[in-house]
């Protein structure tokens, strides 16, 4: 039996890839929008915590730490109410989508394979509308849940302190 070669057709390929990347970075700038706008002061201010602790030749204060300790919470409490209502927006997004989806559906004639394919490619915009919403949420998520481990961390290097502090104390009583 002869062997069949399968050619890859790298050029429309790439062409594929390159539209891909065009698009998705258009996406990107309106999921990162949506994202910067929602995160903006939780963003600032873990910046403002790593810019502190970033230089290793400076000891951060223990009482720089303390506020940061007791602040990083109510940004991220904040947000989370921010974060659930775009859960809210993607809920939408997933309703008008179906929608849309249901009405192209409907108004095709012929089989249904027909009309599922001219649903899908009708709906599509609004599927975008979707997917910008649904990675959003994911970003928002993922930072709400980095600054959370930020926070841990935080509290580990104070209580180490705390813990070297009182070792030091007690040597020097004995």
């Amino acid at each position: 039996m002869e062997e069949k070669k399968i050619t890859i057709p790298v050029e429309e390929i790439v062409k594929r890839l390159s539209r891909v990347n065009e698009n998705g970075l258009k996406l990107d700038a309106v999921v990162n929008a949506v994202v910067s706008e929602l995160t903006k002061d939780l963003d600032e201010f873990v910046a403002s915590i790593y810019k502190m602790i970033s230089d290793k030749s400076v000891d951060v204060p223990d009482v720089d730490i303390e506020y940061a300790i007791l602040q990083l919470p109510c940004h991220m409490y904040f947000l989370s109410s921010k974060m659930e209502d775009l859960g809210l927006r993607e809920d939408i997004a997933r309703g008008l989508e179906r929608e849309r989806y249901n009405e192209i559906f409907q108004a095709t004639e012929g089989r249904v394979s027909d009309k599922e394919g001219a649903a899908e490619v009708g709906s599509q915009r609004e599927a975008l509308v979707t997917a910008v919403n649904s990675r959003a949420y994911r970003k928002v998520k993922a930072k709400l849940e980095y600054a959370s481990a930020t926070l841990e961390s935080l509290k580990k290097v104070l209580t180490n302190r705390i813990s070297d502090k009182e070792l030091t104390k007690r040597d020097t009583r004995a």
